[in-house]
C-alpha cells in the first residue's frame, strides 16, 4: 500500500514506472520509524502551508531593515512598505528625541528603539516558527496584531503600506486555512490509527 498526503493509492505499478516520485512505500515508512498518519502528512504542510507562513519572516526581517535604515540615515532613508508600523513609530519618535539631544542621549535613543524592533520583529518570527508547526493559535494572533499594526498606515494615510498590509494578510489567511486543514486531517488520522 503506497501513501500521499493522507491518501492510500493502491497502483503500484505507478511507483515503478516513477511517475511519482512523492508517493512513499508504508513498507519504508515503518523501517525508518514512522507511523503511516505521519507520513500522510508531511507532504501536506510541506507543500502548503510554509509559504503562507514566511510572510511572518519576511514582515520580520524587513522592519528591522527599514529600522537600521531609519536610525542611520536620521530618518531620511527608503524604506520597506511591508514593515511593521509600530516599528516606524518607535523610530520617529527615537529621531525626534535624538534631534535635538546630547550625542549621547541620541546613542541611547537609536539603540533603545532598535532593541524594540528588535523586539517586534522577534514576536513575528516567533508566529512564523510556531505556524510552520501548525499552531493555529499562532498564526491567527499574528494576524490580528498584523492587522492592528495596518491600522497604523490607514491612520497616516500610508495607503502604499496599508495595501501591503492587506496583500500579506491575504496569503496568511490562506496558511492559517492550510494549518486547520492539517490539524483536521491528523485528527482524523488519529481516530483512524486509535480504532
Amino acid at each position: 500500500m503506497l501513501i500521499r498526503g493522507g491518501e492510500s493509492v493502491q497502483d503500484d505499478q505507478r511507483r515503478a514506472d516513477g511517475e511519482d516520485e512523492n508517493l512513499i512505500d508504508a513498507e519504508e515508512a515503518e523501517a525508518a520509524g514512522h507511523d503511516e498518519a505521519e507520513v500522510a502528512s508531511q507532504p501536506f504542510v510541506e507543500e502548503y502551508q510554509n509559504p503562507g507562513v514566511n510572510w511572518f519572516f519576511w514582515i520580520a526581517g524587513l522592519s528591522l531593515v527599514n529600522a537600521a535604515v531609519a536610525l542611520t540615515s536620521d530618518g531620511e532613508g527608503r524604506q520597506f512598505v511591508i514593515g511593521l508600523g509600530i516599528t516606524a513609530i518607535i523610530n520617529g519618535l527615537a529621531l525626534g528625541m535624538a534631534q535635538n539631544a546630547a550625542p549621547q542621549v541620541a546613542m541611547i535613543a537609536k539603540a533603545t528603539s532598535f532593541a524594540l524592533s528588535v523586539l517586534a520583529s522577534g514576536v513575528f518570527v516567533g508566529f512564523g516558527i510556531l505556524g510552520r508547526k501548525a499552531f493555529v493559535w499562532a498564526i491567527a494572533l499574528g494576524m490580528f496584531l498584523y492587522a492592528l499594526d495596518g491600522l497604523i498606515y490607514l491612520a497616516y494615510q500610508d495607503w502604499m503600506s496599508f495595501g501591503f498590509h492587506l496583500f500579506a494578510l491575504f496569503f496568511l489567511f490562506g496558511a492559517l486555512n492550510t494549518a486547520r486543514e492539517w490539524q483536521r486531517r491528523q485528527a482524523l488520522a488519529w481516530s483512524a490509527g486509535a480504532s
